[in-house]
Parts: structure tokens; C-alpha cells; sequence
């Protein structure tokens, strides 16, 4: 019995070879059809995998640098002999201050209900960069407001009004500055901001240990209850100015900050 022959070149032919010329011709070009095909697939997933990579790393590269960038305006902003209020622990706030010190010799003070820990820490790092730095509690700001020449805060998220959260206290002092009309300036990188507008203070905050604020082997009244919100809402209208990564902005302009970060369908969160 005579047996068909076979290649190694034909294992993977399509068998179009012993078919007649015009199904032939069919057969390949369906073939090379959806060869190209997928070839024009291939080439859309690199080019997408090639952009978001680029999109990741520039997300990356921002977050990295957004506290440096923040900080090279420190001099913009800070000058000679100026006394600047801050409130707690902040490291943002910490590198500005630290840039503006290579040039500019002023005063800090760090307000803080607590002096914690962190507060402590910054006060030290801070004196150590010759920064005459004072920690004074937040029961002392209103006083202490008429000889500040400007706020300096940090915010935890800038709202699509352009207010802000930030740490519980910044109110209190914003609205000691606010009295005074001395300036506010937050510092805030691009990634802070969010197309939310409402803010209810206890409802969208986070409750800490209300210890830490009030003694519990003191005599209280029973009916009383002892909250410890982490943030404050602070409204545009004590804000003057905010630096970002990206510059300087005013409250009025964070609606044109969140039309470049984010997309409209992105607003209904």
C-alpha cells in the first residue's frame, strides 16, 4: 500500500496547496485576513499598555516630587523677619519652611492643643535648622494673631468650592486670621483635590479617642459627650491663596484645577 508523503514544512499548512486555485486563493486570503487581524490587535494592546505606563509613571513621578515642588515657591511666599503660624505637625509645611530658611530669616509658631508628639518633633527639626520655632497651645492663638504676618497649613483634601479639610484645629485658627485679615496660604498637591462639595463635620469625618482630649477619671456630667473629630472644615472664604505642585491658585480658580484632574463622569463619586 502506498503510503501519502509528508513534510516537515507542510505539518502546519493549511491545506490550501491541494486545493483548487480559485478555493485556494479564498482560503488565504481569509487567512491572511485574520492574520492581519490580529496583528492590528496586538499592536492596539501594546500601544494601550505602552500609555498607561506612561500615565502610571507620571502619576508616580508626581506624588514623588510634589512636596519638592511645593517647597521651591517657599521664597515666593515667605520674606525677612516675618512671623508665620502654623498648627500642628505637618511635613509639607516642614519642608517649605526648611527651603525658605536657606534665604530668609523668620519665626515660627506651631500651634497645638495636645503638643504632641509629632509637634514636638517638627519644633525640634525646625530649631536645628537655626528657625526660632515656638510651640504655643491653640487657647492662645487669638492673642498671638495680631503679631503673625501670615498662616501657613497644610490640607488633608481641597473640596470642589475650594474649601478645605485639614486637621482638627485649623478652623479655630483660620477664623482667628480671618478676624485679623491676616493671610492664609495652603499648601496642597494636585492629588488633594476632590470634586466633592459638602462637608458635614460629623458625619464625614473620622471620630479618634476621645481620651486623648478629656479625662475620664474627672467628675463629668452624665449627659455629656466627648468627641475627638480627626479633621475640620475649613470654608473658601478664610483661604487666600493656594501653592500647589503646580502654582499658586486662588479658591475661586480649584474649579478649573478639577476640570484638568478629573473627568465629568468622575464627579459622582
Amino acid at each position: 500500500m502506498e503510503r501519502p508523503s509528508h513534510s516537515m514544512f507542510t505539518l502546519l499548512d493549511d491545506g490550501s496547496a491541494s486545493l483548487p486555485p480559485s478555493q485556494a486563493v479564498s482560503r488565504r486570503s481569509s487567512f491572511d485576513g485574520a492574520e492581519q487581524l490580529s496583528l492590528d490587535k496586538q499592536k492596539r494592546h501594546h500601544a494601550i499598555a505602552s500609555m498607561a505606563h506612561e500615565i502610571v509613571d507620571g502619576i508616580i513621578n508626581d506624588l514623588t516630587d510634589t512636596q519638592k515642588n511645593i517647597s521651591r515657591q517657599a521664597l515666593q511666599h515667605i520674606h525677612m523677619n516675618e512671623v508665620l503660624m502654623t498648627y500642628g505637625a505637618s511635613p509639607t509645611c516642614e519642608a517649605f519652611f526648611l527651603e525658605a530658611a536657606r534665604k530668609r530669616t523668620f519665626q515660627v509658631l506651631i500651634a497645638d492643643s495636645t503638643f504632641s508628639a509629632e509637634s514636638q518633633e517638627t519644633a525640634k527639626r525646625l530649631s536645628e535648622k537655626d528657625i526660632n520655632t515656638t510651640l504655643v497651645y491653640d487657647t492662645s492663638i487669638f492673642a498671638l494673631m495680631a503679631r503673625v504676618n501670615k498662616v501657613v497649613i497644610s490640607a488633608h483634601a481641597v473640596l470642589a468650592n475650594g474649601g478645605i479639610i485639614a486637621q482638627a484645629g485649623t478652623n479655630l485658627l483660620l477664623q482667628a486670621a480671618h478676624h485679623y485679615s491676616t493671610p492664609v496660604v495652603v499648601l496642597a498637591g494636585l492629588y488633594n483635590l476632590s470634586p466633592l462639595y459638602s462637608f458635614h463635620p460629623q458625619i464625614q469625618n473620622i471620630l479618634l479617642n476621645a481620651s486623648d482630649v478629656a479625662n475620664y477619671e474627672d467628675d463629668l456630667h452624665p449627659d455629656v459627650q466627648n468627641l475627638n473629630p480627626q479633621f475640620d472644615y475649613v470654608p473658601p472664604e478664610m483661604i487666600n491663596l493656594f501653592v500647589t505642585n503646580d502654582g499658586d491658585h486662588s479658591p475661586s480658580y480649584v474649579y478649573r484645577l478639577l476640570a484638568e484632574q478629573y473627568d465629568f463622569q468622575d464627579y459622582s463619586l
